[in-house]
C-alpha cells in the first residue's frame, strides 16, 4: 500500500453528511488496508504512525519528490524592499498546509505597502475558495494562481526564479 493522505484529514471541516460519513469510511477502510499490507510506503512520518502496516519491518517513509545537487541554484539570492516573488505549491484540495491564513497574512502586508506577487502552484477543491478569498481581499492582482503544472522541471524553473518559497 501506498499512503499519501490521510482521510480523517481531507473530510474533516466540511459541513454535509456526505463528507462526514466519508470521513468515518475511508478512515477506516484506510486502517484496515494498512493493517493487512506487508509492505506499505507512507509519505511523511505521520501517516505510518496514524496508519501502521502489519509488517513494521515492511514500511517506509518516502518522499515523493526527489532533489538533486544539481538541482539547487548556486546563485546567491540578494534581497531588497523591490517586488518580492513569492511561491506556494501544494494541494488545494486540502486546508491544512495553512493557504487561507496565507492570503491573511498576504492581506496585512498589502496594506503595510509592501510589494509581492505569490504565484500559488497546485489544484483542488478548495481552488475557488482560495481564489474568492484572494478577490474578497483584493489581492486579486498580487496572487496568480498557476494550477497543476507537469512535472518537476516546469515547478523548477517558478522555484528558481521566486525569492521566498512559503510552506
Amino acid at each position: 500500500v501506498h499512503v499519501v493522505g490521510d482521510p480523517e484529514q481531507s473530510f474533516s471541516g466540511r459541513t454535509s453528511l456526505f463528507f462526514y460519513f466519508s470521513k468515518i469510511f475511508f478512515t477506516f477502510w484506510q486502517k484496515k488496508i494498512c493493517d493487512r499490507s506487508v509492505v506499505a510506503i507512507y509519505v511523511a512520518e505521520s501517516l505510518k504512525n496514524l496508519y501502521p502496516s502489519q509488517a513494521k519491518t515492511g514500511s517506509i517513509v518516502v518522499s515523493d519528490i526527489i532533489i538533486n545537487r544539481k538541482d539547487i541554484l548556486k546563485r546567491i539570492k540578494r534581497f531588497n524592499f523591490k517586488l518580492k516573488q513569492l511561491i506556494f505549491v501544494g494541494t488545494l484540495s486540502q486546508l491544512y498546509k495553512g493557504q487561507m491564513i496565507l492570503i491573511e497574512a498576504l492581506s496585512i502586508c498589502k496594506q503595510r505597502k509592501l510589494k509581492f506577487v505569490l504565484k500559488v502552484i497546485g489544484d483542488g477543491i478548495f481552488a475557488s475558495k482560495l481564489q474568492n478569498k484572494s478577490k474578497k481581499t483584493n489581492l486579486q492582482r498580487e496572487i496568480k494562481f498557476l494550477g497543476q503544472l507537469n512535472g518537476f522541471v516546469e515547478i523548477k524553473s517558478y522555484l528558481d526564479k521566486a525569492d521566498i518559497f512559503i510552506l
